[in-house]
């Protein structure tokens, strides 16, 4: 053993590299649906309380705000499955090529 890294090693080094991002991508979802539910209750207590206009802009533009956290987050998942899948082929792919050779 020279001390490389095998095909499946890789796969499990990429894995828990990106599991980080994942975290991150998990973190932007949930705030931005906890901002959703904000702008919900502030907005729909604007609306009533304080002035019409006041409240719509807090549910349009907080609404917004929110829904592109929660795109960025599942855009950010997205990339990832589709580089380990990727990844994962390729490893396979190697697989087959050192035994065929």
């Amino acid at each position: 053993m020279t001390g490389a890294l095998t095909p499946q090693h890789r796969v499990k080094h990429v894995s828990r590299d990106y599991s980080v991002l994942k975290l991150m991508a998990s973190f932007f979802k949930w705030t931005g649906i906890l901002l959703l539910i904000a702008c919900i209750l502030i907005g729909a207590w604007a609306l009533l309380k304080v002035r019409l206009d006041l409240g719509l802009a807090i549910l349009i533009c907080g609404g917004w705000f929110s829904l592109n956290y929660i795109l960025v987050a599942q855009v950010v998942n997205l990339a990832l499955s589709i580089e380990e899948n990727t990844h994962r082929t390729a490893v396979a792919t190697e697989n087959i090529a050192s035994r065929a050779a």
